[in-house]
């Protein structure tokens, strides 16, 4: 059971963490930053991979990874849409905050 919680965790801030520390040359203005995060069934809390996240504002378009992980880079500072859409767990709507230096976000489905 612990070990099924800290390496989608761990994942997530290694993969958060690289963004972050390599968005410094990727990304072009002080306005755009990185948005990691995890989708998760709403009753299990199952990681849930090949889900479509979508930041609608943004035209930016994802699938998660098999730990249910999934990564933006270039994202503007703010409040977004986001849509998160599984064949096996339905569609799901929310919105996030974006704040400068990146943002981890954890979507239930």
């Amino acid at each position: 059971m612990l070990n099924k919680t800290i390496l989608p965790l761990a994942t997530i801030f290694l993969m958060f963490f690289a963004v972050a520390c390599g968005s410094s040359g990727m990304v072009g203005s002080d306005d755009q930053t990185a948005v990691a995060g995890v989708v998760l069934d709403s009753e299990s809390y199952d990681r849930i991979a090949n889900a479509t996240v979508t930041l609608t504002g943004e035209d930016k378009s994802t699938v998660t990874n098999e730990n249910g992980v999934f990564t933006f880079v270039d994202v503007g500072v703010g409040t977004h849409d986001v849509t998160v859409e599984s064949d096996s767990h339905g569609t799901v709507e929310t919105t996030i905050d974006v704040e400068q230096g990146g943002s981890r976000v954890e979507i239930k489905l």
